[in-house]
């Protein structure tokens, strides 16, 4: 009975969706996008191949589609990556790191061809421009307050909610 109650409080259970941080200038999306969905991960968990394939086949078919998948750093800290994949079969990926306190914090975006599976768990493209600043989209770090002994500080510029996050880049 003891080993059932231990076993019971070990159970997955659904975690709370990160904190909504997606770039004020991501387009919406139009009605004849396909979603290939939006993942939530924990560490250490794995999209689905079948997401995967769902982006890899609409930039096949040059059909619109929508993936966001959300995954936390080491730390904990959630990033977010868009993929929107657009008619001409070019993915635009757009990576949030703003709530990552240790990383960039940057909203960062570039466009990608030829998307393939890498490590059965990795979105990973044959060719991606340089990536560009989104603007107004990002964190301030030692900025002043009422403490001038204090050794940082971080103010959120964030002005959007939503998104989620696929890595393009470890």
């Amino acid at each position: 009975m003891a080993a059932t109650l231990l076993l019971a409080g070990c159970t997955a259970e659904p975690i709370p969706a990160a904190r909504p941080t997606a770039p004020p200038s991501e387009p919406p999306v139009e009605l004849d996008t396909q979603d290939c969905g939006a993942l939530s991960l924990r560490l250490g968990q794995n999209v689905p191949a079948s997401v995967l394939q769902c982006v890899i086949d609409a930039a096949g078919a040059r059909r619109p589609a929508r993936l966001v998948i959300t995954r936390p750093t080491v730390e904990g800290d959630p990033f977010t990556t868009s993929y929107a994949v657009a008619v001409d079969g070019r993915v635009e990926v757009t990576t949030d790191a703003r709530a990552d306190r240790f990383g960039s914090g940057q909203v960062e975006r570039q466009t990608c061809a030829g998307p393939t599976v890498q490590d059965d768990h990795w979105l990973s493209f044959a060719t991606c421009s340089s990536p560009e600043l989104v603007g107004g989209n990002h964190r301030n770090v030692g900025c002043p307050g009422p403490d001038p002994g204090a050794n940082m500080c971080r103010v959120s510029l964030a002005l959007a909610v939503g998104g989620a996050d696929l890595l393009t880049t470890p």
